[in-house]
């Protein structure tokens, strides 16, 4: 089987096998979109799951944006969970490019998801800056309306 083949397969498979364990509590994963290039959220996903966090990389592919790992709440714990990162190109409601990160744990609650989050979050501000793109919460703001001209004719009231 070509590489890419494999690839796709193993890239199908971690969704499969994370959603079809038995009792999977976190069946969805957590889903956060991140205003960074593709490269760097990858880079940065793999070097805080492998360098800062020392969890085992079981398979990974940066072509189509997926990671296996071993979580485990501490270095020192002997019981692993079989875990995933997903990484998607897309854009958000305001068409900017976004990298939305998937991050889901077999058998876990989702708190160790959204930790994940936060320290990856915090790991590429720290290494990249501020998002290029990041989404807001708030619209943008509306523009104030134009006072009339000092010289326009007032409305006449109504008889």
């Amino acid at each position: 089987m070509r590489r890419s083949s494999h690839a796709a397969l193993a890239a199908a498979s971690l969704g499969l096998v994370l959603a079809a364990a038995p009792g999977a509590a976190s069946a969805g994963g957590v889903v956060r979109p991140y205003g960074y290039a593709f490269d760097q959220v990858w880079s940065a996903t793999v070097r805080l799951l492998r360098v800062d966090r020392g969890f085992k990389i079981l398979e990974k592919d940066p072509e189509t944006g997926y990671i296996l790992f071993e979580f485990k709440e501490s270095a020192k714990d002997e019981r692993s969970w079989r875990a995933g990162v997903e990484l998607l190109r897309d854009k958000d409601e305001s068409g900017r490019t976004v990298i939305k990160v998937k991050i889901e744990i077999q058998d876990k609650p989702e708190l160790p998801d959204a930790v994940l989050h936060d320290r990856l979050r915090e790991k590429l501000r720290a290494e990249y800056g501020p998002p290029f793109s990041a989404p807001t919460d708030a619209p943008p703001p509306k523009d104030k309306p134009k006072d009339p001209p000092k010289d326009a004719p007032k409305d006449e009231p109504a008889e």
